[in-house]
């Protein structure tokens, strides 16, 4: 389902319904993550915080990518 929501449906209504997918999966990822570090002490949030890009980022390019050649 997740990867629907990143897929260029055909009609509109299913453009809508992915992007709403899309949104709502990285806006769980951004609450989680926001809430995880603002518990952390100050030192291991920016460590954890660069962590978190390089995982999320590396794994944004990897769907990415496995959709354009898949």
């Amino acid at each position: 389902m997740l990867i629907y929501g990143f897929m260029a449906p055909s009609t509109e209504a299913e453009k809508l319904r992915g992007a709403v997918i899309a949104l709502v999966y990285l806006l769980a990822i951004a609450v989680v993550n926001v809430y995880a570090l603002w518990k952390l002490p100050a030192r291991s949030k920016w460590k954890r915080l660069a962590m978190h890009v390089l995982v999320f980022s590396f794994a944004a390019a990897t769907m990415f990518a496995l959709l354009r050649w898949s």
